[in-house]
């Protein structure tokens, strides 16, 4: 109520001008209509117009109202901010590419996975992968694995391969005549394609305590034996020279 009150009371201070109420009525209007109508000559009409005649049914559609109003609204918008950033970021990457990686005999992906474990709050539990105390929640790195587990950064979702400890250090060994696209670095996966169950706005996949059950958000019920969860990283890379 009181954004709505705030929002009265500005509201209120510019009404009078524009019912003609005050002397600066006749130039508001004047110079509104002068500014405007040139911008005018710039808009596509079909698309203003379609814009100003659906845009309120689609502002107050049944699935925008869910989006912007449910429980989970606020990690749809996440998501949606995750992707449509990270499709921004790719439309930047294609721009900077040079010429070499233009006309470069194949340009590809690589993947990683980024694993972590969720630990619950004890103060003399300690971690028998490196000795120290276990961080209740999240950690990043090896701190909460099991040492018979994967590791934090593996090549396969199923924890195969493990390779490295930061993603901005990671460096895999690469087949010869290939190599890593210069302007661009690792960059999380937020749509999360790779499982059945979907990613949420930051790409993480959470599952069980075993790695298994894949879900979109982790589950309450999970918590006392505990979770964990993966993310999918991406880099390109381009082939310099067939061997």
């Amino acid at each position: 109520m009181g954004v709505l009150s705030d929002a009265h009371d500005a509201g209120m201070l510019i009404v009078p001008h524009l019912t003609w109420q005050t002397r600066a009525s006749t130039a508001i209007f004047l110079f509104l209509l002068f500014t405007t109508l040139p911008l005018l000559l710039f808009l596509p009409l079909r698309l203003t117009a379609f814009l100003a005649g659906a845009g309120p049914f689609l502002i107050t559609h049944p699935f925008m109202r869910r989006f912007i109003f449910a429980p989970d609204g606020g990690l749809q918008q996440s998501k949606v901010i995750s992707i449509v950033s990270s499709q921004l970021q790719r439309i930047l990457n294609e721009v900077s590419l040079s010429e070499k990686h233009i006309e470069a005999k194949e340009l590809r992906e690589i993947e990683v996975f980024q694993n972590e474990r969720w630990a619950r709050p004890s103060s003399s539990a300690t971690s028998a992968a490196n000795g120290n105390v276990i961080v209740a929640g999240w950690k990043y790195g090896d701190s909460n694995l099991k040492p018979i587990e994967r590791r934090a950064w593996t090549r396969e979702p199923d924890g195969s391969q493990a390779v490295g400890d930061d993603s901005s250090h990671l460096k895999i060994h690469l087949e010869p005549g290939w190599e890593y696209v210069e302007t661009e670095d690792w960059t999380p996966d937020y749509l999360g394609r790779w499982a059945p169950s979907g990613a949420d706005g930051d790409g993480w996949v959470y599952t069980n305590d075993a790695w298994l059950n894949p879900h979109a958000t982790p589950l309450e019920e999970w918590q006392k034996p505990g979770m964990t969860r993966r993310r999918r990283w991406t880099r390109r890379i381009y082939r310099t020279h067939v061997i």
